[in-house]
Parts: structure tokens; sequence; C-alpha cells
């Protein structure tokens, strides 16, 4: 790359006079485009006289070096690295960023304050860092397992989302941490979440075997969730998209039957999803009590046979029936 070797960052080169620089440090002063191109204006710190674009009032757009099959525009006031052509002030400009110095400040991270403290000149206090114990000794147990290891590939979200690949695994979360009130072993008010985090974790080569001398090597995939809706379009309730947030929350509580009570609402439910060995036992016993009794008279209710193969089926059969439906039911997934 042009770059290597041709630039020696330090404080006096980054903002102080020199003859010229192919990168730069600047701050997004804008992320509107009308011509949609994905252009942002930023403006490079330092004055005119020093390639900067203090004082000037307008911007040349940069456009991002990322290709757009990966969108990450940053946002106002945060920092970019932004790469020229050359020394003439309209020069073409490329960005990429934003700069980030620390995982804790993914959502946002002031550009010429926080995001600097990843450089060398920077002052002030440093936060504790967010990371791996095989990258740093000072790590903080609460926030084991919210961010990637060093050996993973994975995308971060600005808030409490991810995508990451592990050895033989994909795992795509939200709600990874939640809200905690700092502490003297956590500085920071969030902490791994363990109670309602939403995941899906697919494995490969997972051994099925139960026996620790043999493998019997497939996938498995988890889905995790408070409450699971699967779907299909065409389904009873049909489901309809909105260009916003494809399933408002308005929908999503509907499917799951937490609004009110009304016919019209209930006809948009889906349904709960029944459990399969609750189901066969149910079965069993309607079975055994159809194939087990015998009516005295005509309009007579059923009784239990008085032979020796007697299994008293029809004495219990209402509250056994009635007990298993209390538990039949998923309380937290439902179908359409």
């Amino acid at each position: 790359m042009y770059f290597v070797n041709k630039i020696k960052v330090n404080k006096g080169n980054i903002y102080g006079k020199n003859n010229f620089k192919s990168m730069h440090i600047g701050i997004v002063k804008s992320i509107r485009d009308a011509d949609g191109y994905g252009r942002i204006d930023v403006e490079i710190l330092g004055t005119p006289s020093i390639g900067g674009d203090k004082g000037k009032g307008e911007y040349v757009p940069a456009m991002p070096l990322l290709p757009k099959h990966l969108s990450v525009i940053p946002k106002v006031g945060e920092s970019v690295l932004i790469f020229i052509f050359n020394k003439e002030t309209h020069s073409t400009r490329f960005y990429i960023g934003p700069i980030i110095s620390g995982l804790n400040n993914l959502e946002y991270d002031e550009g010429e304050i926080s995001a600097q403290r990843i450089f060398p000149w920077s002052q002030g206090q440093k936060d504790r860092p967010v990371t791996s114990v095989k990258t740093n000794d000072n790590v903080i147990p609460a926030l084991t397992g919210i961010f990637p290891e060093p050996e993973d590939i994975s995308i971060q979200g600005r808030y409490n989302t991810d995508i990451t690949q592990k050895h033989n695994e994909v795992v795509i979360r939200a709600g990874k941490f939640k809200s905690t009130s700092p502490d003297k072993n956590n500085p920071y008010p969030f902490s791994f979440n363990f109670t309602s985090q939403g995941f899906i974790q697919i494995k490969n080569n997972f051994n099925f075997s139960t026996d620790k001398n043999k493998q019997a090597l497939g996938t498995v995939t988890n889905v995790v969730s408070n409450k699971i809706n699967l779907l299909t379009y065409g389904g009873s309730p049909n489901i309809t998209l909105n260009q916003e947030s494809l399933l408002n929350d308005d929908q999503i509580k509907n499917l799951m039957g937490a609004s009110s009570d009304s016919q019209q609402n209930k006809q948009l439910q889906a349904h709960a999803l029944p459990f399969g060995d609750v189901l066969l036992e149910y079965l069993n016993i309607i079975k055994d009590a159809i194939t087990n009794h015998v009516h005295r008279s005509h309009g007579q209710k059923g009784e239990d046979l008085s032979s020796d193969g007697d299994k008293g089926v029809m004495r219990t059969l209402e509250s056994k029936l009635k007990e298993i439906e209390s538990r039949m039911l998923s309380k937290n997934i439902r179908i359409n």
C-alpha cells in the first residue's frame, strides 16, 4: 500500500506544518449526500496553512474506502482517517472510520476527545481497557463474554449486538450486556447479560455421542430468547411487513398474545407451540380410555372395564387430561 513507510505518525506531523501528508485525521461534520454516493463532509484538523480545514467553512466530500457491501457510516462529531491524492485544496478524498478508541465506545466516540486516546500523544486519564485476558492482564470479569476474543472474526454493532465467527461456530446476538451500576470492580454501566440476551448459535463438528470413546459428529443450532415467533408468509395469522422495522412492536405483541383480549387482536395471535412429548402422553391416555372402557347402558358415561385387564383410566381421566393440558402448550414459542 502507498502509505506504508511514507508516514511516521506523531503529534508533530499530524497537526504541525510540513510539506504534504497523504493521511489526515478529520472530524465528521455531515453525513448527508444529495447524490446518495455515501460521501461525508469532514473537517481535517489544523489550519489551511498546514493542510487542514479549520476556519474554511466548506469541506470537500470524502468517499468511503469500504465497499458499499459493508455499511459503516460514522456519526457527526466522530473522527475518521482521511486519505488524499495530492496537496491540492480540492483533491479527491477518501475516508475510513469512525476511529473508535475502545470497545466501550462503539455507540459513539467523541472525535476530538475520547477517540484521541488511541494515539501516542493523548493526554488525560484513559479508560480501563475492555479486552480479553489473551491481550491484556487488566481485565474486568463482569465484561467477559461481551466482546470477541482475538482469534474471533466479529462484526460489532453500534449498541449491544454482534455477529461473531469462532472456531467451527457462528453466533448472532442481541442484548449481550445489560445495564448495571458502575462499581470499583467494573467502572462501566453494563455487564454480561445472563438472563435475557437473544442469540442464534450454530456449532459444527459437535459430538452427539454419549460414549467418550466414540464420535458422532454433526451440526447443532440453538435459538435462545425470552420469546420466539416462528413465522411464515401466508400463515395463520398472515404477517404484513413494514419498511421501517419489518415487524413493529404492536405487531409482535399481537403475535405473542400480549395485547388486549379483543376478538380482533385474538385473530392476530400466533399459535402456542405444543410440546411433542406432552402431546403424546395426552394421546396415549385417550387411547387407553377408548380401548379400556365400557358403557353399562346406552347414553351412560363410560366406566373402566371390570376384567382383570382393568387399568382404571376412566376414574381419573378428566383430572389427568386437565393437568396435562395445563403444561402442553409453550408459553414462549409461537407459530403461524
